[in-house]
């Protein structure tokens, strides 16, 4: 009997779940506004939400994905990086 169909489907399941869970608990927005000669376009509405919805925390969670397999194993050291890298784009008012 060979269960690795099984096995596999079961991870695939479970890649599934979790991309619902971060698509559905990180929120990063951006406020920034382009004002050209007539209109104004908002970068989050006009521009990244038309390439793809939720662009901004796929590409949050994508970051910290490769963060923690290509680069160093380390959770406290990712969650510090996270904590300062919020702190100083919503300081700048680039994130909100």
């Amino acid at each position: 009997m060979n269960n690795s169909g099984l096995i596999i489907g079961a991870s695939i399941l479970g890649l599934i779940m979790m991309g619902g869970l971060a698509a559905s608990y990180v929120n990063v927005t951006t406020p920034l506004v382009i004002h050209t000669a007539t209109t104004k376009i908002a970068v989050q509405t006009d521009i990244l939400d038309k390439i793809l919805k939720g662009l901004l925390p796929l590409l949050t969670v994508t970051g910290v994905y490769l963060y923690l397999e290509k680069v160093k194993r380390n959770y406290t050291v990712a969650m510090l990086i996270i904590l300062v890298v919020g702190l100083v784009l919503g300081s700048l008012g680039i994130l909100k």
